[in-house]
């Protein structure tokens, strides 16, 4: 630190006696041994009344006046990075709600219009949320193949008789229990 003081006063035409050096040399020893974790130079608790020299006094002043300047802009700075840090987290945050409840709009419409075009049922509902959000692209693709389930009511009224005598139960859908029956009822009709 002394050598940099040194050449700062040098480069700026300050000629500095041997006792001035010692002096300064001394000074700068003492800041360091108060606070040696830190490696920035407290200038404010330089004693100046030893430099008998009003130019390097001058110097050292202008220097602690820029220093404490300095140090300001710096607090400032980490200060403003600190609340942009937290608007950009709490943005990120906002976001990613609106994107789960999107989401989540997207699924419950999707289930929802399965089950007014009456393929699926009440109970399914849960079962396709859930195929809908583990993966919303393959859930669609399968739905898009189902087929209006038959009420009870009027499958039984409309029922054919086969030649044998058998009621035809080709039309006649199960009470699915899961996503999974109906995909599978579904493949083997369409093979």
């Amino acid at each position: 630190m002394f050598e940099k003081l040194k050449a700062w006063f040098l480069a700026h035409g300050v000629t500095i006696s041997s006792d001035q050096e010692t002096a300064l040399k001394t000074e700068i020893e003492k800041l360091e041994k108060v606070n040696p974790t830190k490696t920035e130079l407290d200038l404010s608790k330089l004693d100046l009344s030893k430099f008998k020299d009003d130019e390097t006094k001058k110097v050292v002043e202008t220097l602690t006046n820029q220093n404490t300047v300095l140090t300001q802009r710096v607090n400032d700075l980490i200060s403003t990075i600190a609340k942009e840090q937290q608007a950009r987290d709490a943005a990120t945050k906002a976001a990613q709600e609106d994107a789960k409840k999107a989401f989540d709009k997207k699924v419950s419409v999707a289930v929802q219009k399965l089950f007014d075009d009456k393929k699926i049922t009440e109970a399914q509902k849960e079962d396709w949320k859930k195929s809908f959000e583990a993966s919303f692209d393959s859930a669609s693709k399968i739905a898009e193949g189902l087929k209006p389930l038959e009420s009870k009511s009027s499958s039984t009224s409309n029922k054919q008789q086969t030649t044998t005598g058998e009621p035809d139960n080709k039309f006649v859908k199960p009470n699915y229990q899961s996503v999974a029956e109906l995909i599978r009822t579904q493949m083997k009709e369409s093979e």
